[in-house]
């Protein structure tokens, strides 16, 4: 297992979540209308600022057709 402080999960998490997104051929704000929520919330997520909480980092994960555990470190 890997010992991250929550910075370095912030930043792990956001960078997955950007990789998923750029994958996908996505813009933030098009992934943020499939989820319903403001394209500043998905910039947050992708440069560490925020971490999604459980239940939005799923839906992330099925708007991205990734698996959650994709998303996390």
């Amino acid at each position: 297992m890997i010992d991250l402080d929550e910075d370095a999960v912030r930043q792990v998490v956001g960078a997955r979540i950007r990789g998923a997104r750029e994958a996908a051929a996505l813009t933030q704000t098009a992934l943020a209308k499939r989820l319903g929520c403001a394209q500043g919330l998905v910039s947050s997520w992708e440069s560490g600022d925020r971490l999604p909480a459980v239940p939005t980092l799923l839906a992330l994960a099925r708007a991205l057709d990734v698996s959650p555990g994709d998303l996390l470190p």
